[in-house]
């Protein structure tokens, strides 16, 4: 079992940054801390959101956020926090200077134009299924190429690991490319 934030009370205040791990995928840990509980990594309950486009072959999960502003807003900040962080750190890091466009350009969002981008792997091939709640049963793939067809309403449990770089693999100098590393826990779909 694990705990969720319900987006709708986080507070960006209370995420934590932890300290680089080095290795051949290295990412910056995230966790939350706020009076009352600690939670070593930073997941949440998102609301029920529209599902505009899913791609079943790649697990490309794009999901609407139009009509939940509270939530694209505390997304977008947490977002560009830590794409800050990685302004103010990665210098100590990786031992490169690189200027704030330059960073920003080797970042992939997750909040694009009002949309959550997602990997959600459903096929057969994935190692550890997802979860998914639909018709009044859980089930752990395979799922139906169907099952997030758009305009589907679905609530999304989500893991975000942390920062995650990209490293040349001859060298094992930073590339420049980083992302928010996640993983989504749970799907519940509604019609």
């Amino acid at each position: 079992m694990e705990w969720c934030i319900p987006i709708q009370t986080f507070q960006i205040e209370n995420v934590q940054l932890g300290s680089i791990t080095r290795s051949i995928k290295p990412i910056v840990p995230l966790a939350y801390k706020d009076s009352y509980f600690h939670f070593p990594s930073l997941s949440f309950l998102l609301p029920n959101l529209t599902v505009k486009s899913y791609d079943f072959a790649t697990g490309r999960l794009v999901l609407s956020l139009a009509e939940s502003t509270q939530t694209l807003n505390k997304l977008q900040t947490l977002q560009d926090m830590l794409l800050s962080a990685v302004n103010a750190n990665h210098h100590a890091w990786y031992n490169v200077r690189r200027k704030p466009q330059e960073v920003r350009a080797g970042f992939q969002p997750m909040i694009l134009n009002s949309e959550l981008h997602l990997y959600c792997p459903l096929s057969a091939t994935t190692a550890q299924p997802i979860p998914v709640y639909e018709s009044g049963e859980w089930a752990k793939g395979p799922h139906k190429p169907g099952s997030l067809k758009a305009g589907k309403r679905v609530r999304i449990a989500l893991r975000f690991h942390g920062i995650s770089f990209h490293i040349h693999q001859a060298t094992g100098d930073w590339t420049g490319k980083f992302r928010i590393q996640h993983k989504i826990i749970g799907v519940l779909i509604g019609s």
